[in-house]
């Protein structure tokens, strides 16, 4: 012991200031684990580190603050608005999406198919109160003078009680617009 503190007074004071930022720099990664820390740093009032373990025994989560956000429901399908209008039997729930394109006519009809299957278990989980879900495609069309103008290619509805009916996680997406209750879809995208 007496050694060691001989040989620390002869040290240098820029080695002795070296040696010490090392074991800080150290102490902090070994207590932080290189940036997956299990541990919370110390803070500006406090000069010691609170280490949790894994193994510690959870704690219980603190009320919500009047800031903090209500969790959410089910998740929309990706890039497709809904929209809610009043019915007469019940608000509507009127979605719209664009039709994907493909190689052939059936990959186009099977995408739209699917997009459908999703729009509508999406609409039963998150507007369970509503009479009717309408379901828009639109699809870039081009004219007989070669001009390319986006139309509504696909219009179904269902009314509640049918997608009470559907078990969305067995369904076959080729047969969901069948079951519609009304609507129309081009000839071209049965093809």
């Amino acid at each position: 012991m007496k050694q060691t503190e001989r040989m620390w007074d002869d040290l240098p004071h820029g080695a002795k200031v070296v040696i010490v930022l090392v074991a800080v720099v150290g102490l902090i990664f070994a207590v932080r684990g290189c940036g997956h820390s299990t541990t919370s740093s110390p803070t500006a009032s406090t000069s010691t580190a609170v280490t949790t373990s894994i193994w510690a025994a959870p704690t219980t989560p603190s009320p919500p603050s009047a800031t903090a956000q209500k969790p959410e429901g089910p998740t929309p399908p990706a890039g497709i608005p809904f929209n809610v209008v009043p019915g007469p039997d019940g608000d509507v729930v009127h979605a719209k999406f664009m039709i994907g394109d493909s190689f052939t006519n059936e990959s186009i009809r099977y995408g739209a198919q699917r997009k459908t299957v999703d729009i509508l278990k999406y609409a039963r989980r998150a507007y369970p109160a509503a009479s009717e879900v309408v379901v828009d495609g639109a699809y870039p069309m081009i004219d007989q003078y070669g001009n390319t103008k986006t139309e509504i290619i696909l219009n179904v509805s269902y009314m509640q009680s049918t997608l009470s009916k559907i078990n969305f996680n067995g369904i076959d997406p080729e047969t969901i617009w069948d079951l519609r209750d009304s609507g129309t879809i081009n000839p071209q995208l049965l093809q």
